[in-house]
């Protein structure tokens, strides 16, 4: 047959595909014919035959064969023909085509999806009153397996499909039934960046029709969890609506509840994860108050840990996500941990790395919540008692030793150092599954202890090597919570932080949200900033991974990705993630005051002014806060974005806050007055060194400063911070390792961070605009007694380090005819306006050497 199947008539070729399919046939070599026959004469295919053939090679992938050639061949017949597609033919294989992702090419997937959806909606009716319903259905859940830059040529689709249902599915007995309104809202719910909230009227009816006629002992587990990941969801789109809506969804949810825990014993692996990711979104009380579907998924949990049939590496994200939900708060689960750990220890392969790290994670979790509130004391490392030089230890317990002399405060030196170096020699002894409880033991020194005695600390690097060493050995999470303790300490070892970033994506294995955040603010702590982040944050980034990421993850998304600069430029993502955040709360269930913040900061970072609505929306969540109730630093960051937005160049985006109601008006007013200084961040030795020596050539160059300064006064903007220094009537900002990304490169490669960028962005406009001083004066009066100055000029560390002592002149602006031009710039700025256009002036400010650029130019 696979000698002759090109022989065939395209048809009979399309129909074979389908019996080999149907008898479940993997003959290989049959299937490697029907690919190669189909590359041969894709342009002998008709609408009919390449239906037929894209669903066949989509689910002969599970015999092991690649059809990647003879369906990218498909594609391009399909751009040929689109025309002569029926519409139940463009559903049929779109479904097939959305389902390809891993053997299309993207931009083809693009070019087919956007023409045959088209075709599909050219041929609807005007109010798609005679579109059959399982068409709307299949159309809206094959494309939420498409990558998130085809989703924006959907909105037609989603518009249509809502207006649609709406009108359908209040009817009982018509087009839809119950279950499909759970899978359409779904589908909908994971489509649409803001969620359900663009459909509160069809989430209303759909809840209505679902609650009256949905038979959950015929739904499926799959169709189940879509429910309750539809209910949770639903909370969020009726949080306006009348308090009939709370009864409705309480209404809902036992059911639901209840027949998703009956079917938890059929389910597979992926599910169980799928499961506890969604009842993270249903609030901090989810698995307590549903107790019943709490005892069914340890119950399955613990089936499918002790079952060596289900691989180590298929068990991992069910395990990974078990071990950081909240379900092991819920009395329900009590004792849930040590039985897991009973059903993992009793498989044959438990030595295995994924399993060992899952089983550290989990004596962790029961050892945390079996310690009863004051006894916490008993469960801390002893003082050192001594040390028996004499006695041999494990590489383990001399970590356990070093950790606790490090705590003491009575330790002798002699004592620790002799442990150091005899852990330190011993290091490469410990086994894989060692690495972290030996971090851990270490650790207990506390991070103030390590970084200032360079025996922990190279204790700690040492540790990190050997971790980067076995990078291949070592599970997802264990990779990840080395990062994480490495970041606690505020160590920025580039080496691991590289080496587990590069491993972790070349795995097949998806990382789950709480890994991926994880990861993220672990590079964010540090400042490392490597190009292969931005392909764990495309990852996260695609619409589906937002789709399920609860408000308090997205949040922390936001804040890692702004924080690392991983964001695009035009504002795009920050705008999106805003909606969704937004989307899931109201004012009348407001995000954590810290969270607020943290929304702030990440707008402030990535430099976007938000519409006078969602402002009002944000703000109104701290409505109640005053000046004193707020941390030093988050008062600094909602005193510099008010700023940021009194700053703006466009007057309507300047005066956005005048724009506000007056009793937040008010409350800025009080932020920006407030007698606290402002924040500023600590500085490196390197900083200190820096300042103390420009502050030493300009006091020599100051005939007139007193013999007694050790430092030039600063120029200070009161709660918008301050600059360094001045010379010349150029204010300076001389700028340490903190305000750049790691690695850092020579001087004219490092990299500011995005909050560097604000400030000196900030800081210029606040010292060079009139019109943002009277602007700042609306709610900080003092700002017109500002002084008026050019700059900021930046100076790094290293180049100053590596500049010598007329190079450094230079830098400062010290040079003799540069002096003089100085004392005389606004002059000379204003006559050289005369002749040349403020374009190549302001080129000069850029350039930070406005006084040289003027007597170039003037020569």
């Amino acid at each position: 047959m696979s000698a002759q199947v090109n022989d065939l008539s395209a048809p009979v070729v399309a129909e074979l595909a389908q019996e080999l399919l149907r008898y479940r046939v993997p003959d290989r070599e049959l299937w490697r014919a029907l690919v190669e026959t189909t590359l041969r004469r894709s342009a002998e295919m008709g609408p009919a035959e390449i239906v037929y053939l894209m669903d066949a090679f989509r689910r002969s992938m599970a015999f092991g064969t690649d059809p990647g050639q003879a369906v990218q061949a498909l594609c391009h017949r399909m751009l040929e023909c689109c025309q002569d597609f029926l519409p139940r033919q463009c559903v049929g294989v779109l479904g097939s085509l959305c389902r390809l992702s891993g053997s299309v090419d993207l931009s083809l997937q693009y070019q087919v999806l956007h023409h045959l959806l088209d075709k599909w909606l050219a041929c609807q009716a005007p109010s798609w009153e005679t579109t059959p319903s399982n068409q709307v259905i299949s159309l809206a859940v094959s494309l939420t397996g498409v990558e998130s830059h085809f989703n924006p040529r959907i909105d037609n689709f989603l518009l249509g499909a809502s207006s649609w249902a709406q009108q359908h599915g209040a009817v009982v007995g018509g087009a839809l039934s119950a279950e499909d309104l759970v899978v359409l809202l779904w589908a909908l719910k994971t489509l649409t960046p803001v969620g359900l909230s663009r459909y509160p009227e069809l989430v209303s009816i759909g809840l209505l029709r679902i609650r009256a006629e949905a038979e959950y002992k015929a739904f499926s587990v799959i169709r189940l969890y879509q429910a309750l990941e539809l209910l949770l969801a639903s909370k969020h789109a009726l949080a306006d609506s009348s308090s009939t809506s709370e009864e409705l969804l309480k209404s809902l949810e036992a059911p639901v509840v209840a027949a998703l825990a009956s079917r938890m014993a059929e389910a597979h692996e992926s599910v169980v994860a799928k499961v506890l990711t969604i009842g993270e979104q249903g609030g901090s009380d989810f698995w307590q108050r549903c107790s019943l579907l709490t005892e069914a998924v340890l119950q399955r949990a613990v089936r499918l840990a002790a079952d060596e049939d289900v691989s180590p590496a298929n068990l991992q994200p069910m395990l990974d996500t078990l071990a950081t939900s909240k379900i092991a708060s819920a009395s329900a689960f009590r004792g849930g941990c040590d039985a897991l750990s009973a059903a993992v220890n009793g498989r044959r392969d438990a030595s295995h790395p994924v399993l060992a790290s899952v089983l550290q994670v989990l004596e962790a979790v029961a050892e945390s919540s079996t310690v009863a509130p004051g006894t916490e004391e008993t469960h801390k490392p002893k003082k050192s008692e001594g040390f028996d030089s004499e006695r041999p230890l494990s590489p383990l317990e001399l970590a356990e030793r070093l950790g606790r002399l490090g705590k003491s405060k009575s330790a002798n030196l002699a004592e620790l150092s002799v442990v150091a170096e005899r852990f330190v020699s011993a290091v490469e002894s410990l086994r894989k599954d060692q690495l972290l409880p030996a971090f851990q033991h270490v650790l207990y020194a506390g991070r103030t202890r390590i970084n200032r005695e360079p025996l922990l600390l190279e204790a700690v690097e040492r540790l990190g090597d050997q971790v980067a060493m076995h990078v291949k050995d070592l599970s997802n999470l264990q990779l990840i919570s080395a990062l994480d303790l490495f970041a606690d300490l505020g160590l920025p070892y580039h080496l691991l932080f590289e080496s587990v970033l590069v491993e972790l994506l070349e795995r097949r294995q998806a990382l789950s949200w709480q890994q991926a955040m994880l990861l993220l603010e672990a590079f964010a702590v540090v400042r490392i900033r490597i190009p292969e982040l931005a392909r764990i944050y495309q990852r996260q980034r695609r619409q589906q991974e937002l789709a399920r990421l609860p408000t308090m993850g997205m949040v922390r998304f936001l804040s890692s990705a702004t924080r690392l600069g991983l964001v695009d430029e035009a504002g795009t993502d920050v705008r999106e993630m805003i909606c969704r955040i937004l989307a899931e709360t109201s004012p009348h269930r407001p995000l954590p005051a810290d969270d607020v913040v943290s929304i702030i900061a990440s707008l402030l970072a990535s430099g976007i002014v938000l519409p006078d609505m969602q402002l009002r929306h944000i703000l109104s969540w701290i409505a109640d806060l005053r000046p004193g109730q707020l941390a030093e630093r988050d008062l600094a960051t909602l005193r510099q974005y008010s700023f940021f937005l009194l700053a703006q160049v466009e007057g309507s985006a300047r005066f956005t806050l005048q724009r506000m109601p007056v009793e937040m008006q008010t409350q800025i007013s009080e932020l920006l007055c407030h007698k606290a200084p402002a924040w500023s961040r600590p500085v490196t030795q390197p900083t200190r060194l820096l300042r103390a020596e420009v502050s030493e050539l300009l006091l020599a160059e100051d005939p007139m400063a007193p013999m007694e300064s050790s430092t030039v006064p600063s120029v200070s903007l009161g709660p918008a911070g301050q600059a360094d220094a001045e010379v010349h009537g150029t204010v300076l900002l001389l700028d340490g390792p903190e305000a750049f990304f790691r690695p850092f490169r020579g001087p004219k490669d490092l990299q500011y961070t995005p909050q560097e960028k604000q400030r000196a962005w900030l800081m210029h406009r606040l010292l060079s605009s009139d019109a943002v001083r009277h602007s700042v004066a609306d709610f900080y009066p003092a700002a017109l007694d500002w002084p008026k100055k050019r700059g900021p000029r930046r100076i790094n560390w290293q180049e100053w380090g590596q500049a010598g002592p007329s190079e450094r002149r230079r830098l400062l602006g010290l040079e003799t005819g540069t002096a003089a031009v100085h004392s005389q710039f606004p002059q000379m700025q204003d006559m050289v306006g005369h002749f040349f256009p403020q374009s190549v002036i302001c080129s000069l400010w850029c350039s930070g050497h406005e006084a040289e650029g003027l007597i170039n130019l003037i020569s």
